[in-house]
C-alpha cells in the first residue's frame, strides 16, 4: 500500500487508541466514543495490514485498563467493561483476520479448503522462518538476529560488543551504502534490533534499551491523588501517563520486528514526546503530593 509509511501509521493509531481507553477509565469520555476511536484505529490498521498492531493491541489496552492511575479514585479495576473491552478486541481481530486472509487469498492465491486463520498464520510465518531471505538481499525478521549471531565478530571481540559505527547497516543509500551492506551484498537494516546490534554493538544496544526501561519503571503511577484534588484539566494530563507508558513499550516490542524506531522521524518524535510526557506528569505529582 502506498502513500506512507504504514506501520508507523499503525502504531499511532494504537497510541490514539491507548489514550482514549485511558480517558474512559478516568471518566473523561463516553464508552460511544472510545469504541469508535478503537473500531477507526483497528480499521486503518487491517486497511493497512499493520499485523503488528492489530495482534498486540488487545494486551496494550488492557494493559491500560489495568495499569494503576496517579488518582485514587479510578485506580480500582472494572472487571465488566475490562471483558467488553477484551470480548470487543477479540472480535475485531477475528474479523481482521478474515478480512486479511480473504485479501491474501484473492491477490496471490491459496488453498481454497484452508480457513482464514490458516492463511492469515502462513502469512507471519516468514517472520519467525530463521533462513528468510528474499530475492532483494532483504533478511527476515528471525534471520537478521541469527545472522548477527553468526557473523557479528567481523573485527572481533571489539565489534560484538561496540559495534561498527552509525550507519554501517544502511542500505538505502545507492550512493553510500554502510561498509557492512557492500561485505555482505544483504540488507541487515531490516529491523531496529538489527541495526542496532550491528552499529553499537550488544553493550550499546543493553544501553539503549535499559534506559528506557529504566524511564518506564519510574514512570509507573501510583495513587497519589484523590479526586476532589484535580479539576478537569489536571485529571486529563493524569490520564495520559498510563496510555503513554504503554505506548513506549509498545515501540520497544517493534525493535525485533520493524526499523522503523530508526528511521521513522515522526514515530521516534512520538516515542520520545511519550517518555518525556511521563516524566513531567511525574515530576508535577510528586511536587504537587510533597
Amino acid at each position: 500500500m502506498g502513500g506512507g509509511n504504514t506501520a508507523a501509521m499503525g502504531l499511532f493509531c494504537l497510541l490514539i487508541m491507548l489514550l482514549k481507553v485511558s480517558e474512559y477509565k478516568h471518566g473523561l469520555t463516553t464508552f460511544k466514543s472510545m469504541a469508535l476511536h478503537i473500531v477507526l484505529g483497528i480499521g486503518l490498521c487491517i486497511i493497512g495490514e499493520v499485523k503488528f498492531v492489530i495482534l498486540l493491541s488487545p494486551i496494550f489496552l488492557a494493559w491500560v485498563w489495568l495499569s494503576p492511575s496517579y488518582v485514587k479514585d479510578v485506580s480500582k479495576v472494572n472487571l465488566k467493561t475490562l471483558l467488553v473491552i477484551v470480548a470487543g478486541m477479540l472480535l475485531l481481530i477475528s474479523l481482521s483476520i478474515v478480512i486479511l486472509a480473504y485479501y491474501y487469498s484473492t491477490a496471490f492465491g491459496g488453498d481454497p479448503s484452508k480457513s482464514s486463520l490458516s492463511i492469515f498464520i502462513d502469512s507471519l510465518s516468514y517472520i519467525f522462518d530463521p533462513n528468510y531471505i528474499m530475492s532483494t538481499g532483504e533478511l527476515g525478521r528471525f534471520t537478521t538476529f541469527l545472522f548477527w549471531l553468526k557473523n557479528n565478530d567481523l573485527w572481533g571481540l571489539s565489534g560484538t560488543l561496540f559495534g561498527y559505527g552509525l550507519n554501517a547497516t544502511n542500505s538505502g543509500s545507492t550512493v553510500s551504502p554502510g561498509f557492512l551492506n557492500i561485505i555482505y551484498n544483504l540488507i541487515l537494516d531490516s529491523t531496529s534490533l538489527s541495526m542496532l546490534l550491528w552499529e553499537v554493538g550488544a553493550i550499546g544496544t543493553l544501553l539503549f534499551v535499559s534506559l528506557f526501561i529504566y524511564i518506564l519503571k519510574v514512570c509507573q503511577p501510583k495513587p497519589l491523588l484523590r479526586l476532589e484534588q484535580l479539576d478537569q484539566q489536571d485529571l486529563q494530563l493524569l490520564s495520559f501517563a498510563p496510555a503513554f507508558n504503554a505506548f513506549a513499550i509498545s515501540c520497544l516490542i517493534s525493535l525485533p520486528y520493524s526499523q522503523i524506531l530508526m528511521i521513522t522521524p515522526m514515530l521516534q518524535f512520538l516515542f520520545y514526546l511519550s517518555l518525556g510526557a511521563s516524566l513531567v506528569i511525574r515530576r508535577t505529582v510528586l511536587r504537587c503530593v510533597g
